[in-house]
């Protein structure tokens, strides 16, 4: 019996999930080569976009409504797959649209159905008249921290249909 214990506890820990494989359109993919490495947007459907902060640390999904103006960003964990709530209020972003920059405050949202509260969010709102239309924009949150880092002067370009 001493024999198959430890064979049965190496089998078993060899069949764990782990990420090596493509897991398709629900999951995350891998990029060509062995080094290549994305994750799906929670928010795709809706044109969201993921920026990787850190390597596999935290995401920050951008959702933009370019319809009305509105600007949402979420924040996840390495994998995308489960919300990183932050203690902050609100993020202060630039954003950049048809050459011209203006400052954009983003709000904590609460929510009753995930029992998030202000300072206790993984989601952030704003907006801006001049998405209104956009095609493109550019943005550099000032600062954030999360799981006890901070990031200051994270970047990202979004453009419609690219995501």
């Amino acid at each position: 019996m001493r024999i198959h214990l430890p064979l049965l506890i190496a089998c078993t820990a060899l069949t764990l999930p782990a990420c090596n494989t493509d897991h398709g359109v629900d999951g995350h993919e891998h990029g060509d080569g062995e080094t290549g490495h994305s994750h799906s947007a929670p928010h795709a459907h809706a044109g969201g976009m993921l920026v990787e902060l850190g390597d596999h640390f935290l995401q920050m999904e951008v959702v933009p409504d370019l319809e009305t103006g509105e600007l949402r960003l979420f924040f996840w964990d390495g994998h995308a797959e489960n919300p990183v709530r932050l203690t902050q209020a609100s993020l202060q972003l630039a954003l950049t649209v048809s050459g011209v920059t203006a400052e954009l405050a983003l709000s904590a949202q609460a929510s009753t159905l995930t029992g998030e509260t202000v300072g206790d969010s993984a989601e952030f709102r704003g907006k801006h008249a001049g998405l209104r239309g956009a095609t493109e924009f550019h943005a550099v949150v000032h600062q954030l921290d999360a799981l006890g880092a901070s990031f200051e002067s994270v970047p990202f370009d979004y453009s419609k249909g690219d995501n």
